[in-house]
């Protein structure tokens, strides 16, 4: 996922964290606010995983919040061609 968000966005496109995070709340601002530093904090390193050891629940709410991010910078077209799941361009 992080070198998703580093080629993505950070080199692409820009990246607003702010807008990221639109409209999470709880858990999942959270998450997207720790996953959005880890993205940032692990592209200056060469072993950029080390520190991310998430479990079975995390998994599911990182994947879930990774997905909200494209979907909330308006890039839910390449999420989902990115992902194959049931593409269709707007």
């Amino acid at each position: 996922m992080r070198r998703i968000f580093d080629s993505y966005f950070k080199l692409l496109g820009g990246l607003d964290v702010d807008k990221a995070c639109d409209g999470l709340v709880g858990d999942e601002k959270i998450a997207a606010r720790a996953l959005l530093s880890w993205a940032n904090d692990g592209s200056h390193a060469v072993h950029d995983d080390l520190y991310m050891v998430p479990n079975g629940d995390a998994d599911v709410l990182y994947l879930k919040v990774f997905r909200r991010i494209f979907d909330n910078l308006q890039q839910g077209d390449h999420y989902r061609m990115m992902m194959d799941t049931d593409f269709k361009p707007e």
